[in-house]
C-alpha cells in the first residue's frame, strides 16, 4: 500500500515524511520494498508522483506500507487512487504568514552554501518578501488541492504545523491507525526529539511568528487569499470535523 506523505515547501512535510515512513517500515523495512521497484521509484521524494503511482501500486504488496513524499497538487489520477482506496495520504501544511518568514530564512542559508552547484534554487532565489510572496498562489493552491477533500476521501488525514510540532505523538498515533499498524509512537518521536539532526529541513521558527514580523498591505492581491486559508483551514472546528474518522 502506497501512503502518499504530501507537503507544501516549509510545512513540515519533511518531519511528517520520517514520521509517517518510521510507522510504516514497522510492516516491512522501506529497503525490501525498494528492492521490488525500479531505480526511477527508489526515492524518499517524487515530485510528479502521478506519473508513476500507477507503476507503486501495482508493484509494492497492498498488505506492505510504502512512503512517499512530494509537493504535488492533488491531481485527477491521485484523486481516483484514493476515492478506490488503493493509497492512502497525509497532509502538512501551514500558516502561509509563518511560510514567508520561513523561505525568507531558507533563502539566506541557502546562499551561505558555497557550491553554488549545491545550492537548492527554490530557496536560494528568495531575497525578499516579494520573491517569497511570489510562491503562495502555488502553495495554497496545492494545499487546497489535498484539504478540501479531507473528510470526504477515505484514508486522507490532515496534519498541521501546529499538531506535527506540537503533538508529534498524535500525528504518530493517527498515521498508524490509517495503516492499521501497531507502533509505540513515543519510542518513535523521542528518536527525533533527542536528536534534532535527524530531521531534514528542520525547522525552529515559532507558529505565529509571520503575523507578528511581517506586514503585508490589505489591498496586497495575495492577503485575502492568505487569510481566507487561515481562517478555513487553521481552525479546530476544521480538525475536528474533518479527522473525526481518518481511518474510514
Amino acid at each position: 500500500m502506497i501512503f502518499i506523505s504530501y507537503g507544501a515547501i516549509k510545512s513540515a512535510s519533511s518531519f511528517a515524511f520520517l514520521l509517517a515512513n518510521d510507522v510504516a517500515i514497522q510492516s516491512e523495512p522501506r529497503k525490501e520494498i525498494e528492492d521490488l521497484l525500479p531505480p526511477k521509484l527508489q526515492s524518499i521524494f517524487i515530485q510528479e508522483i502521478s506519473d508513476c503511482i500507477d507503476e507503486l501500486v501495482e508493484t509494492v504488496p497492498q498488505d506492505k506500507m510504502y512512503v512517499v513524499k512530494t509537493h504535488q497538487h492533488l491531481d485527477k489520477k491521485l484523486y481516483t487512487h484514493l476515492r478506490m482506496g488503493t493509497v492512502m495520504a497525509s497532509i502538512s501544511y501551514r500558516d502561509p504568514y509563518d511560510i514567508l518568514v520561513s523561505l525568507l530564512d531558507a533563502g539566506k542559508r541557502e546562499r551561505t552554501i558555497e557550491d553554488i552547484s549545491k545550492r537548492r534554487e527554490v530557496f536560494a532565489s528568495v531575497f525578499t518578501l516579494d520573491d517569497a510572496l511570489a510562491k503562495i498562489p502555488w502553495i495554497l493552491s496545492s494545499n487546497r488541492s489535498w484539504l478540501d477533500l479531507v473528510g470526504i476521501l477515505p484514508r486522507l488525514i490532515a496534519t498541521p504545523f501546529e499538531m506535527l510540532r506540537n503533538q508529534p505523538r498524535s500525528v504518530v498515533a493517527g498515521y498508524a491507525r490509517m495503516m492499521d499498524v501497531e507502533v509505540d509512537a513515543s519510542r518513535i518521536v523521542n528518536k527525533f526529539l533527542e536528536n534534532r539532526e535527524l530531521i531534514t529541513e528542520y525547522n525552529r521558527g515559532e507558529p505565529g511568528r509571520g503575523h507578528k514580523e511581517i506586514q503585508i498591505p490589505v489591498d496586497h492581491p495575495y492577503r485575502k487569499a492568505m487569510d481566507q486559508f487561515v481562517n478555513q483551514y487553521l481552525n479546530q472546528d476544521f480538525m475536528d470535523q474533518k479527522n473525526e474518522n481518518p481511518a474510514h
